[in-house]
């Protein structure tokens, strides 16, 4: 096969491209659309590009090169359980048609969109049907699932629709992906200073009377850095409290059988100690170890249904949607915020699953 043309919409900071990347398939992304100017930033920093934020809704197609596939993932808030849910009513509901529009005016051999499960959910059947009805009429065949990133390699409990659609002038069959199995377990995922379970609350804040526990994969990591959105990790160690005793000043209290003691209305008192010889200094150069997002929760810790916990890092994160340390380490260099990492990849796709999706789509195409 001559090398595979492929055109990003939605690019967000580039999973189809890191897929591709991944397997023996010559290819260039020939143009990458994303409206974010921060995320198109850090979409430049992982890939040595030099793209500029683009608005799809004013973008004429056949401006763009020429291209072999379109891989597209519209924005998923409009369909999404944790959003509003108004569909097509919602103007991020129907940036589909824009996709659309640039398909009819490029008409690839191949178009792949990943957008939420809920899209497939009753309440979304109409525009479910009208999107693949649409596709059809313009010239292609489609094949749609629901696929779990904990099913393809990745421990998160992340279920996403992908769509395929080959033009009908392809004679080619697929099929989507058998599951297979987990690259790495979840203890495999966090940082030195973590171990299990996660808890997560998917209402944020911890509002519910438990939150839920988790030890074979992570919650769905979403968009929203603060708030309580992003799942917890417990964290190594033993808790200490300042506290009077006997008349004697105050001191800390140690305990040693990874209990935490009461949780008192005062900050201060409850503290936490990391069983690692890194923490013993506190010199900033014993966090060298850590990632920086773990060096600037080491104040604020929570405790919560008896864990010591601080949310998942973002290189926790990003290991979630299948980026390397390396990814996570040239997007801290280049001092791309905490904030805006726990967004791009919450809305970012799990790599893995997209390499399997194109193993299954390329496989006997020579």
């Amino acid at each position: 096969m001559n090398k595979l043309k492929v055109i990003e919409l939605f690019a967000g900071i580039g999973a189809y491209s890191k897929a591709l990347n991944k397997l023996n398939i010559k290819y260039k992304v020939v143009s990458a659309i994303e409206f974010d100017e921060k995320t198109i930033h850090s979409y430049n920093l992982l890939h040595n590009t030099n793209y500029e934020p683009t608005d799809i809704t004013t973008l004429n197609g056949k401006e763009l090169p020429d291209c072999d596939m379109i891989c597209y993932s519209p924005p998923c808030q409009a369909f999404s359980c944790s959003g509003k849910q108004l569909g097509f009513d919602d103007k991020r509901g129907v940036l589909f048609f824009d996709a659309l529009r640039i398909i009819k005016e490029k008409m690839p051999k191949y178009c792949v969109m990943e957008n939420v499960k809920g899209l497939t959910q009753k309440k979304f059947q109409n525009e479910f049907r009208e999107m693949l009805k649409c596709l059809e009429e313009t010239g292609y065949k489609n094949h749609w699932k629901v696929l779990n990133a904990k099913d393809y390699g990745i421990p998160q409990n992340r279920e996403r629709v992908f769509i395929v659609s080959i033009r009908n002038d392809i004679e080619q069959e697929f099929n989507f992906p058998d599951p297979v199995p987990l690259k790495y377990r979840l203890k495999d995922i966090l940082e030195l200073d973590a171990e299990l379970p996660i808890l997560h609350n998917i209402y944020g804040g911890f509002k519910e009377t438990k939150p839920r526990v988790f030890e074979e994969y992570s919650p769905t990591i979403r968009t929203a850095a603060g708030g309580g959105h992003i799942p917890s990790v417990c964290i190594k160690g033993c808790s200490l409290r300042t506290r009077n005793y006997m008349g004697q000043p105050q001191q800390l209290e140690i305990r040693k059988d990874d209990i935490s003691n009461a949780v008192t209305t005062v900050p201060k008192d409850s503290m936490i100690a990391i069983i690692d010889d890194t923490y013993k200094s506190r010199d900033e150069r014993v966090y060298e170890n850590y990632s920086p997002s773990i060096r600037s929760q080491r104040s604020g810790l929570k405790v919560v249904d008896g864990h010591v916990i601080r949310k998942l890092s973002t290189l926790e994160c990003l290991r979630l949607m299948g980026y390397s340390d390396s990814d996570y380490y040239l997007l801290k260099d280049n001092k791309v915020s905490d904030t805006q990492i726990y967004k791009m990849a919450g809305n970012s796709i799990v790599i893995d699953v997209l390499e399997e999706i194109f193993k299954s789509l390329f496989q006997n195409i020579q």
